[in-house]
């Protein structure tokens, strides 16, 4: 059973606007945050964060090797159809290539690198 059975598209798009409101306030608090945006547009990210200063990341991944990953976790999320569009219409800031499964420590800290020095708490 799908999301989508649960849930009406009005209501997943004022549901989703809400969770941006949210993760703005959250920032404009001082929090730190990250959010998964795939297949989201970026222009309502953009609209919804407005003056919060954000660090967009892209991760890309081989088809063949995001499916296999998939079915080595049990899981099956559709991902061999939706990965040749969740990357559409989005400008990144960085983009990092995991098809070759680089060390997840070594692009946060590049992401951290990228995070003005004093920044967190």
């Amino acid at each position: 059973m799908s999301f989508d059975s649960f849930i009406s598209a009005a209501h997943r798009r004022r549901l989703h606007r809400g969770y941006l409101v949210a993760i703005a306030a959250l920032a404009r608090a001082g929090n730190h945050g990250a959010t998964p945006a795939a297949g989201q547009d970026q222009a309502e990210f953009v609209a919804a964060l407005g003056d919060v200063p954000t660090l967009t990341v892209g991760l890309t991944c081989a088809l063949d090797v995001l499916i296999e990953r998939e079915r080595r976790t049990g899981r099956w999320g559709g991902i061999e159809m939706d990965s040749p569009v969740i990357h559409e219409g989005w400008i990144y800031d960085l983009e990092f290539d995991t098809t070759s499964s680089p060390d997840p420590f070594v692009i946060a800290q590049k992401v951290l690198d990228r995070i003005t020095p004093g920044d967190s708490d």
